[in-house]
């Protein structure tokens, strides 16, 4: 590892700045490694005729000039490559609403896979590559009264109505698996809850999600971590913590990882613990690791492993 050190005159900006130079802003972020570790993509934000674009580029780890993948004058980000590496799935709203799109890495014209018409906010592959995991909009609107297109009024009913930034939550997010080569999506959670998070099993067979799916949902939203088997079928709940969950990743056996806060209300001193099966492992800077499995208990109730 290397330090880099700058004195402090080094530091300090030789030309004022300019309102302009917001036009000159070029923001770095989702990157994606190759399986291989022998490329990086990232999606890059810049400002063209007035509005930000952000598209695909590819660089490695020993920093050779980066080539753009994707020229569109719209967003592409979320980046994925495929478990073989030869192609890359991406989210672009170039048809208008986010959907998923794929490219092959030595190159080619993008090609869209599917059109779900609530848009896609995430997606993942499977594990052997068939099979892409979608996060997006249910199809079915909570609050439209009248004409899609032409609504006569909005009849808001959740507390939960609304994210900043967001907007409407009009739809809430389901999960979604499409097959690659004949694409036909199959909705596997309801449409009267919202996923925040999704995650394949290692063997393809089972996805670990967030979601609140409590009665009290449309007063405020608090994540807990479940499972659904890839095909669809009731939800098995694996762990919740009072303050909810935010995030959340399967381990190379049947352990899952997830964060959150144990303390109700998530009030701003709490600390995000990280926990594997409903068991502490480390809270912010405290790593205090205690090795669990399956069969702990969590408030009270035995938790059982995800049908691997």
């Amino acid at each position: 590892m290397k330090t880099l050190e700058m004195r402090e005159a080094e530091t300090q900006t030789r030309t004022p700045f300019q309102g302009k130079d917001v036009l000159a802003q070029v923001v770095i972020a989702a990157l994606a490694v190759a399986p291989d570790a022998s490329s990086v993509v990232y999606s890059q934000r810049t400002v063209e005729d007035g509005r930000y674009r952000r598209n695909l580029w590819r660089t490695d780890f020993d920093g050779r000039t980066p080539d753009r993948l994707t020229t569109a004058k719209a967003n592409d980000w979320r980046p994925r490559f495929s478990p073989d590496g030869t192609r890359l799935a991406f989210l672009s709203d170039r048809s208008g609403k986010p959907q998923v799109w794929v490219i092959h890495t030595r190159g080619g014209e993008p090609e869209q896979v599917i059109d779900l018409p609530g848009g896609v906010g995430a997606m993942e592959w499977s594990p052997d590559g068939t099979r892409l995991l979608l996060v997006g909009g249910s199809g079915e609107h909570r609050f439209l009264v009248g004409d899609e297109k032409n609504p006569t009024a909005w009849r808001v009913r959740d507390y939960t109505w609304r994210f900043d930034g967001q907007g409407i939550r009009d739809q809430h997010a389901s999960l979604w698996i499409t097959e690659i080569a004949d694409p036909k999506p199959k909705r596997i959670t309801d449409a009267d809850y919202g996923v925040d998070a999704a995650a394949w099993s290692p063997d393809g067979e089972s996805i670990a999600f967030l979601a609140d799916r409590g009665e009290t949902r449309g007063l405020e939203e608090i994540d807990q971590l479940w499972t659904i088997d890839a095909a669809g079928g009731e939800p098995k709940h694996v762990a919740k913590l009072d303050g909810g969950l935010m995030a959340l990743a399967w381990a190379p056996a049947r352990d899952i990882a997830y964060l959150g806060v144990a303390e109700a209300g998530a009030p701003g001193w709490a600390d995000v613990g990280l926990y594997v099966a409903g068991r502490r492992l480390a809270a912010d800077r405290h790593l205090n690791v205690q090795v669990t499995s399956y069969g702990d208990y969590q408030d009270g109730e035995q938790l059982g492993p995800p049908p691997l």
